[in-house]
Parts: structure tokens; C-alpha cells; sequence
């Protein structure tokens, strides 16, 4: 074997070969690939299965790859921080694997990568997500009930923004933002949001579920929705689908005359052909059976309305449990209330539609990671929510229970790891809403604004007009 001689100490007269530039950014991105960004990962990495995030194709290695810019995400959008604080976090972890190795202050490359992250690869997280989240089993027999609603955000003021989802007619330019309207499926068995479509905010609700969201629903399965829903086309295609429904009777629909009782079945018939939707086709139209039989029901629940009337597809179902199911159609507006307003989605800081789209779904993985948090903390604790039905439990408090413990989880041994995570789930388990029966709140606002006046024109021409009052009294000095 032919051996090459070595002489110790030769480097220390001569120096080392200097490395190259493309070696020094290939050692940096091992570092920073080596060692996932934040402290979301060491609690949420087999939910994520991060290891599977794709990048875009053809895309050369960059110093933020696909997985690492997805937590950097994921960490901005349970902290409601901007850019520079996912590059921080991204600091902090680099310098912990290497305190001589130091990155950029600059937030362009990881900008640059957030657009790169493939919608799809973002998709297939959620939707593992989704799948991971446990089913009550409890409802109608075991079938999958699904709700359907649709709420709104504001997007940044941009030329691109404002193209694709143009603000409010009633603000002038400049005055207002751009406005998305979200229709979403949220699972109530599992609390997941598991769907969504997005459109103006002047697009129809109706015809958006129609169109995007209604070929997701299986054979079997029950929707629930408001009154937006409970027209004809919606029972008639829903039940082609083998789809049951159970809806508010729409405003265009009395109960019917001579027929007595609070729970009775009768037949619709297919309205003219005027009343056809634009995004129906004559012939999808006349498809439609000519007759279908819905059962109305009279429910009293006890809050804003003595009495509201409810119309079904589910015929032989016990009117208690209807009324049960129909109650629960709330949870998507607690749903709504917690992505929006706890987590703070209703603003999109994003300058483009396809961005917007793509937090919107990242702040959808957030939601369903906290939710799943807390299915595994009812059932693992025993507490006396019903078996993968957590809407009892808070979930702010289980939103920050997830931040302060994911910051020790990061730091901790294997062992400590584990006993950190059970003490996490009997604290999400032990904070439990308490029940509020027949509670009511006037809607009224207590805290004062701030006593500026409304914006009216564009901020450049108020700039403009400082300017020249500011040049006016320098001029009569």
C-alpha cells in the first residue's frame, strides 16, 4: 500500500489551504439544514414530518432550504412576528450549533425563500396535519359532519393585492385594503379546518362552495351551514352526493301553510329556470330532480332568537338530537374567533395574492397543531371532555402553554423531553372553559378609539398637504 509522507507541524509554517467561497456556503447551509430553526420543531416534528416538505423544482441548495423557511414561518405565525423576527429565530439556532458562525441581518434571502416554498408542499402539510387529528365517533351514529361558513381578512395595500381582491366599494382608493373572502369545511369531529376556497369578498359564498369545496364531501356524510345554504340547489346536489344536510330555513322560505306541529315533512320543488345560478349550466340544472323531501323543525336554543326553524335532508333522526347537532354549528365561528382574532389572521401582511394564500394555510397548520395539542391532552389526562372533542378546553391558554414549554422542550434531554411534554398536556387539560348556560352580551364596544379622524384620501396627499402647511408657516415667520 502506497503510503504519503506527513510531516507534523508542516500546516504551522505554510498555513492551510484557504477554502472557497462555494465550500463556505455549502458548510453553512449543513449547519443551518442540520438544525431546524426554533422551538416549534421539537414538539411539532412528527406532526409536520418536515423531512417530506419539497422545494421547488429545479431549485439549486440555498442557505434557507424548504423545511428550514417553513419554520421560520410556522414560528411567525404563533407569534404574530414579522420577517426579521423568523431570521432572529433562525440566528439563534445557528449560533447555538456554531457560536463562531454568524448569518446575515438582512431579511431578503429568507423573503425570497417564503415565495419559493411551493404552495403544494404547504398543502401536503396541512392536510398530514388533518389526518393525524382524532375523530369523536360520537356523532349521528359515527358519520363525518362537516360545516361550512365563510368569514373575511384584509390583505396588504398593493397593486397586486388590490387586482385580485379589490377593497370595499364604499372606500375610495387609497382609504381602505384589499379584502378575501375564505370559505372553509371545518370537521367537527375533529376540530380540524380542513378545507378552504378564497375569492373577493363581492363573490357569491354559495357558488364558491359549489364550485371548489363541495366535491371534497363524501357519501355519508352531514353538513351543517346557515341559512346561505339551505336552498334547493344545495339540498339536490348535496343529496346526488349521498350528502345529508341540516341547515336554517332561508329567508325566501316560510313554514308551510295548513301544516301544523313543530316538526313536519314536506316536499320541494325545483324553482324556475330564471332562479338558476350563473355558475350552473342549463344542463347541471335540469339534472336536478324535480321534487326532494326535507323535514322543517322548530328548535328552541336560547340565545339571540326565541325560535329559529331548521331544514333537513335526515328524516327519521330524534328531533333532540338535531337540535344537539345544530347548536354545534357554532364552533365554526369559535373557530374563526380563534384564528382571526387569538392568533391574529385577521390581517395578512403579504404583498402579493399568492403570499396571502400561503399564510393563510400556514396559519391553518398553527390552528390544527393546537387543536391536536389539545385532543391529546383530553384524552391522555382523562378530563371529562368527551373523547376527542376539546372545544371546551381554552385555546389561548393552550396557545400559550404551547409557546412556553416548546422553549424549555427545545433545550432539554430525551428524558426531560417526555416528562416537559406530559406536564404540558395535564396543563392544557386543566385549563377547561367553564359552562356559561343561557349567557348573553349586549354588542357593544366599551373602549374608546383613539380620536383621530378617518383616512378619506390617499396618504400621499395628506403627506403632501403637511408639507405645504409646514412651508406656509415657515414662510409667514
Amino acid at each position: 500500500m502506497h503510503k504519503t509522507l506527513y510531516f507534523k507541524g508542516f500546516n504551522r509554517f505554510f498555513g492551510r489551504a484557504k477554502k472557497s467561497a462555494a465550500r463556505t456556503l455549502k458548510e453553512r447551509f449543513d449547519e443551518i439544514r442540520g438544525r431546524a430553526p426554533g422551538q416549534l420543531h421539537s414538539l411539532f416534528s412528527e406532526a409536520v414530518e418536515a423531512e417530506k416538505i419539497a422545494g421547488a423544482n429545479g431549485c439549486r441548495e440555498r442557505l434557507f432550504p424548504a423545511d428550514v423557511t417553513f419554520w421560520g414561518m410556522l414560528g411567525q405565525v404563533f407569534r404574530g412576528g414579522s420577517l426579521r423576527d423568523a431570521v432572529r429565530e433562525i440566528q439563534a439556532s445557528v449560533c447555538a450549533a456554531d457560536g463562531e458562525r454568524d448569518l446575515s441581518n438582512s431579511t431578503g434571502s429568507y423573503s425570497d425563500a417564503r415565495q419559493r416554498l411551493p404552495q403544494d408542499s404547504v398543502d401536503a402539510v396541512h392536510g398530514r396535519v388533518c389526518e393525524k387529528m382524532m375523530s369523536s365517533g360520537g356523532l349521528l351514529g359515527g358519520r363525518r359532519v362537516m360545516v361550512v361558513d365563510g368569514t373575511s381578512v384584509q390583505l396588504e395595500d398593493t397593486r397586486a393585492n388590490q387586482k385580485e381582491y379589490c377593497q370595499p366599494v364604499g372606500q375610495k382608493p387609497g382609504c381602505g385594503f384589499p379584502v378575501m373572502q375564505i370559505v372553509a369545511l371545518f370537521n367537527l369531529g375533529s376540530s380540524a379546518l380542513e378545507r378552504f376556497s378564497f375569492s373577493p369578498h363581492s363573490a357569491d359564498e354559495g357558488g364558491m362552495f359549489d364550485v371548489e369545496l363541495m366535491e371534497h364531501l363524501q357519501a355519508g356524510d352531514v353538513l351543517l351551514g346557515d341559512r346561505l345554504y339551505g336552498s334547493y340547489l344545495h339540498f339536490a346536489a348535496l343529496a346526488a352526493r349521498g350528502v345529508d344536510v341540516l341547515t336554517r330555513l332561508n329567508g325566501s322560505r316560510g313554514w308551510p301553510k295548513g301544516m301544523r306541529g313543530d316538526d313536519v315533512t314536506v316536499q320541494w320543488r325545483r324553482p324556475a329556470p330564471s332562479a338558476r345560478p350563473p355558475h350552473v349550466t342549463q344542463q347541471e340544472w335540469e339534472a336536478l330532480p324535480a321534487t326532494i323531501t326535507v323535514r322543517y323543525r322548530i328548535e328552541i336554543p336560547g340565545f339571540r332568537t326565541r325560535h329559529i326553524m331548521v331544514v333537513t335532508t335526515l328524516l327519521e333522526a330524534p328531533a333532540k338530537e338535531l337540535a344537539q347537532l345544530y347548536l354545534r354549528r357554532w364552533d365554526i365561528e369559535l373557530c374563526f374567533d380563534d384564528i382571526k382574532t387569538t392568533m391574529g389572521m385577521d390581517f395578512i401582511r403579504a404583498k402579493s395574492p399568492a403570499m396571502a394564500v400561503k399564510m393563510v394555510t400556514m396559519y391553518a397548520i398553527a390552528y390544527n397543531l393546537v387543536r391536536l395539542l389539545m385532543q391529546q391532552a383530553a384524552r391522555a389526562t382523562g378530563c371529562h371532555t368527551p373523547a376527542g372533542h376539546s372545544m371546551r378546553l381554552s385555546f389561548k391558554g393552550a396557545l400559550d402553554a404551547t409557546l412556553r414549554f416548546a422553549a424549555e422542550m427545545a433545550q432539554a434531554s430525551r428524558k426531560q423531553w417526555h416528562s416537559l411534554r406530559h406536564k404540558l398536556l395535564r396543563t392544557i387539560a386543566g385549563d377547561c372553559l367553564p359552562r356559561r348556560l343561557d349567557r348573553f352580551e349586549p354588542r357593544v364596544v366599551k373602549r374608546r378609539p383613539k380620536p383621530f379622524p378617518r383616512m378619506t384620501v390617499p396618504r400621499a396627499v395628506l403627506k403632501q398637504r403637511i408639507l405645504a402647511n409646514h412651508a406656509r408657516f415657515q414662510a409667514s415667520k
